[in-house]
């Protein structure tokens, strides 16, 4: 930033976005917030990269850290599969977002090869947690809205300063499916099986964050004038606290152009968001008397 402005405004800059940045907050203080800054390395990976640890988890960090420094024999399993699906994530959505905007003269196709490649690469972090962008995000087609509605969705790690269902959830989930279809019993990774409560947990709170989203997305389809796809966008941007937005025509978000109710129900959709589906709807019904029976099992055709 020095090279734009007088050091003492560089400093605040460079201190506002590291801390934006890490605690995922997304807040630039730049009105166009890093669209400026498209094609420099040095913001998009400094940027990227604390956006990365803080979304990733503090256990996550401190597992590392005790790896590293030898107080700890193995990297545990919840490391390993926050750090993979993170890698997976991050590298399809950037292969995905490339393919989708490569020829969209109002995003990508008008940058050189390594511009696009830099862009989508770094979208394809901020868009699951922080919300930063360099590029008109109003101007993407709408598979890409999509694609960024599902990142959102999904969001960063546990433990970390993002929201969303969690990428762990999302990895159960798929593993489930996976060994479903292969008809095994156990779910398996690493060498380890995971517990068959923490499945229950992570297609429940996936059932419950889908569900909240289609709800809210719904009411404001019927009280809105705006598209579905960017009513979807706000929505799940709430409830994944990414704070990404189609704008409204300025400088300001969608949820500016909504009338009182619409805001009402992003504000929900927000705090929903950070308190958590999972804390909220399995919280609030968790029985807590231990039965001392079991009932008779009884098979249910569901195909």
């Amino acid at each position: 930033f020095s090279d734009d402005f007088p050091l003492n405004l560089a400093i605040y800059h460079g201190i506002f976005h590291a801390i934006s940045a890490f605690n995922n907050a997304g807040f630039s203080s730049f009105s166009t917030n890093l669209a400026q800054y498209q094609s420099d390395v040095t913001v998009n990976f400094v940027v990227g990269i604390l956006i990365i640890l803080g979304g990733i988890g503090f256990v996550v960090l401190i597992d590392i850290f005790q790896y590293m420094s030898f107080e700890g024999f193995r990297i545990h399993t919840h490391s390993k599969l926050v750090i993979c699906m993170t890698v997976i994530l991050i590298f399809g959505g950037t292969a995905i977002l490339l393919l989708l905007e490569w020829t969209n003269s109002k995003t990508l196709g008008t940058l050189p090869w390594e511009d696009k490649m830099l862009v989508a690469f770094f979208h394809s972090i901020s868009s699951r947690t922080a919300g930063f962008n360099t590029i008109d995000v109003s101007q993407l087609n709408n598979a890409s809205l999509y694609l960024i509605i599902i990142f959102m969705f999904i969001g960063g790690s546990p433990g970390g300063t993002a929201g969303g269902i969690k990428t762990t959830t999302f990895g159960v989930i798929c593993l489930f499916v996976w060994n479903t279809l292969r008809q095994r019993e156990d779910i398996e990774i690493f060498w380890r099986r995971i517990p068959v409560i923490v499945i229950h947990r992570g297609v429940a709170l996936a059932i419950l964050a889908m569900a909240l989203l289609t709800l809210f997305t719904l009411y404001l389809a019927i009280i809105e004038e705006h598209s579905f796809i960017s009513l979807m966008f706000e929505v799940a941007s709430a409830l994944g606290t990414t704070g990404y937005s189609v704008g409204n025509g300025g400088v300001l978000s969608l949820s500016a152009a909504l009338s009182e109710w619409g805001k009402i129900v992003i504000i929900l959709s927000m705090f929903i968001g950070r308190f958590g589906p999972l804390l909220i709807g399995l919280g609030s019904l968790r029985d807590k008397k231990t039965k001392t029976y079991r009932l008779p099992e009884s098979k249910i055709a569901i195909c």
